[in-house]
């Protein structure tokens, strides 16, 4: 039998875990993988934290973007809210650097990035295993 209030709580229950209300918090990165990916495999980690793993990337030809963009939102002075495709991820953080991993077609790159340098993000796919990085302050333009 199901009364108001269970039926309250339950409702309450989904909506929390849905999506993470990001309206209130400050972006303090972007990443986009960005241009010449085709059926790639990529596996994410941002301070150890596994954003995603095996996610196939292909580049749109018209914007040379790819369906993988990561947000990172600061939640306190050692905690940052990662968000990638409706799913948040709540890691360690350590002013103004991010330690980067990705795995590119089971190759690994790894970058230490300096978020005072810009928190808009960039990798290309080079060749087979390589990527090319870029760092903005501004968003990058896509076509």
């Amino acid at each position: 039998m199901f009364t108001p209030l269970l039926a309250l709580l339950l409702l309450n229950n989904f909506s929390s875990k849905s999506t993470m209300d990001t309206t209130k918090k400050e972006v303090i990165f972007q990443i986009d993988f960005q241009d010449f990916f085709h059926n790639d495999t990529v596996t994410l980690r941002i301070n150890d934290c596994l954003v995603f793993k095996d996610h196939q990337l292909t580049s749109e030809i018209s914007t040379g973007l790819t369906d993988a963009r990561v947000k990172g939102y600061l939640d306190d002075e050692m905690q940052i809210s990662i968000f990638f495709s409706s799913e948040s991820h709540l890691c360690m953080y350590s002013k103004d650097k991010i330690s980067i991993s990705i795995v590119l077609n089971h190759y690994i790159k790894k970058y230490v990035v300096d978020l005072s340098k810009g928190r808009y993000i960039g990798f290309s796919k080079k060749d087979k295993n390589e990527l090319s990085f870029s760092q903005s302050q501004k968003p990058f333009i896509y076509d």
